[in-house]
């Protein structure tokens, strides 16, 4: 995402199956909804829409990804693995 002239922080997701490979906010600017906004941005993407399923892992010691991924609905799906990673599930409403 970017403002007029500076960048505001990266997301990506997987096409197939959506899985959100990556999110970041430069850190001076966290806090401000360019997270939720990004991901947004994903979700309603029409190559991405048809998916009901959208997946995501996060790391167990990363407890502000944790946090961001409920705020927004996610529910855990699994405690976390030999990695430390867990991953969230978004059903998509219907």
């Amino acid at each position: 995402m970017r403002s007029s002239s500076a960048w505001l922080g990266w997301c990506g997701a997987a096409r197939l199956d959506p899985f959100i490979t990556d999110i970041a906010v430069r850190p001076d600017l966290k806090g401000q909804g360019i997270g939720r906004a990004m991901m947004q941005v994903l979700l309603d993407d029409p190559a991405l829409r048809h998916a009901p399923r959208w997946q995501a892992s996060v790391a167990a010691d990363n407890p502000a990804a944790l946090a961001f991924f409920l705020r927004l609905g996610w529910q855990r799906a699994a405690q976390p693995d030999e990695e430390g990673m867990i991953d969230h599930c978004f059903v998509r409403p219907a």
